[in-house]
Protein backbone atom coordinates (compact mmCIF):
# COMPACT_ATOMS: atom_id res chain seq x y z
CA UNK A 1 0.00 0.00 0.00
CA UNK A 2 2.66 2.31 0.19
CA UNK A 3 3.41 1.94 -3.11
CA UNK A 4 3.09 4.33 -5.66
CA UNK A 5 -0.55 2.60 -6.56
CA UNK A 6 -1.16 1.72 -3.42
CA UNK A 7 -4.78 3.15 -3.21
CA UNK A 8 -5.55 0.99 -6.96
CA UNK A 9 -4.65 -2.12 -4.68
CA UNK A 10 -6.53 -0.96 -2.03
CA UNK A 11 -9.49 -0.54 -4.42
CA UNK A 12 -9.72 -3.96 -5.80
CA UNK A 13 -9.25 -5.31 -2.71
CA UNK A 14 -12.37 -3.90 -0.92
CA UNK A 15 -14.59 -3.87 -4.35
CA UNK A 16 -14.33 -6.95 -5.91
CA UNK A 17 -15.67 -9.24 -3.78
CA UNK A 18 -19.01 -10.90 -5.41
CA UNK A 19 -20.26 -11.85 -2.22
CA UNK A 20 -19.14 -10.39 0.88
CA UNK A 21 -16.05 -9.59 2.80
CA UNK A 22 -14.77 -10.65 5.97
CA UNK A 23 -13.08 -8.21 7.55
CA UNK A 24 -10.67 -9.09 10.44
CA UNK A 25 -8.10 -6.37 11.66
CA UNK A 26 -5.74 -5.68 15.04
CA UNK A 27 -5.82 -1.88 14.08
CA UNK A 28 -8.27 0.49 14.28
CA UNK A 29 -8.70 3.55 12.62
CA UNK A 30 -7.63 5.61 15.27
CA UNK A 31 -3.90 3.54 14.78
CA UNK A 32 -3.75 6.07 11.68
CA UNK A 33 -2.99 9.37 11.71
CA UNK A 34 -3.88 12.14 8.73
CA UNK A 35 -0.90 11.34 6.08
CA UNK A 36 0.29 12.43 2.40
CA UNK A 37 0.22 9.03 1.76
CA UNK A 38 -3.46 8.70 0.11
CA UNK A 39 -3.68 4.98 0.73
CA UNK A 40 -3.26 4.85 4.38
CA UNK A 41 -5.85 8.20 4.51
CA UNK A 42 -7.97 5.67 2.63
CA UNK A 43 -7.54 2.50 5.01
CA UNK A 44 -8.61 4.91 7.96
CA UNK A 45 -11.75 5.91 6.11
CA UNK A 46 -12.59 1.97 5.50
CA UNK A 47 -11.44 1.73 9.14
CA UNK A 48 -13.49 4.52 10.41
CA UNK A 49 -16.78 2.97 8.39
CA UNK A 50 -16.60 -0.23 9.63
CA UNK A 51 -16.42 0.95 13.18
CA UNK A 52 -19.24 2.83 13.03
CA UNK A 53 -21.38 0.50 10.72
CA UNK A 54 -20.59 -2.74 11.88
CA UNK A 55 -24.66 -3.90 11.97
CA UNK A 56 -26.03 -4.71 8.64
CA UNK A 57 -29.12 -3.17 9.61
CA UNK A 58 -27.82 -0.06 9.39
CA UNK A 59 -27.42 -0.81 5.39
CA UNK A 60 -28.96 2.05 3.10
CA UNK A 61 -31.27 1.21 0.66
CA UNK A 62 -32.62 2.99 -2.77
CA UNK A 63 -35.81 3.92 -3.68
CA UNK A 64 -37.05 4.17 0.19
CA UNK A 65 -37.44 0.95 0.49
CA UNK A 66 -36.59 -1.05 3.67
CA UNK A 67 -36.99 -4.08 3.31
CA UNK A 68 -36.66 -7.08 6.09
CA UNK A 69 -33.72 -9.24 6.26
CA UNK A 70 -32.64 -12.26 7.39
CA UNK A 71 -28.96 -13.85 6.92
CA UNK A 72 -28.72 -13.09 3.45
CA UNK A 73 -32.33 -12.46 2.21
CA UNK A 74 -33.81 -9.65 1.47
CA UNK A 75 -37.73 -9.58 1.56
CA UNK A 76 -39.56 -6.86 0.08
CA UNK A 77 -42.98 -6.35 0.95
CA UNK A 78 -45.39 -4.06 -1.38
CA UNK A 79 -42.64 -3.29 -3.75
CA UNK A 80 -44.28 -1.89 -6.50
CA UNK A 81 -45.12 0.92 -3.96
CA UNK A 82 -41.48 2.39 -4.85
CA UNK A 83 -41.12 0.97 -7.68
CA UNK A 84 -43.04 1.38 -10.73
CA UNK A 85 -40.77 1.05 -13.62
CA UNK A 86 -39.67 -2.41 -14.79
CA UNK A 87 -35.75 -1.40 -15.91
CA UNK A 88 -35.77 -0.48 -12.43
CA UNK A 89 -36.94 -3.34 -10.42
CA UNK A 90 -34.79 -5.46 -12.62
CA UNK A 91 -31.45 -3.11 -12.17
CA UNK A 92 -32.21 -3.40 -8.69
CA UNK A 93 -32.59 -6.86 -8.40
CA UNK A 94 -29.32 -7.76 -10.47
CA UNK A 95 -27.04 -5.45 -8.51
CA UNK A 96 -28.61 -6.75 -4.74
CA UNK A 97 -28.17 -10.53 -6.35
CA UNK A 98 -24.80 -9.63 -7.66
CA UNK A 99 -23.67 -8.69 -4.07
CA UNK A 100 -24.72 -11.99 -2.67
CA UNK A 101 -28.37 -11.15 -1.77
CA UNK A 102 -31.54 -13.90 -1.95
CA UNK A 103 -34.50 -11.67 -3.01
CA UNK A 104 -38.09 -12.33 -1.85
CA UNK A 105 -41.44 -10.82 -2.89
CA UNK A 106 -44.20 -10.59 -0.90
Amino acid sequence: MNSKNGSKRLNVLLTRARKKIDFFSSVKSSDFKLSSNESINLLRQFLLQIEHNSSIEQTVFPLGLTPKMKANQLIFERIQENIQDAEELITLVGVLENRGWKIEFR
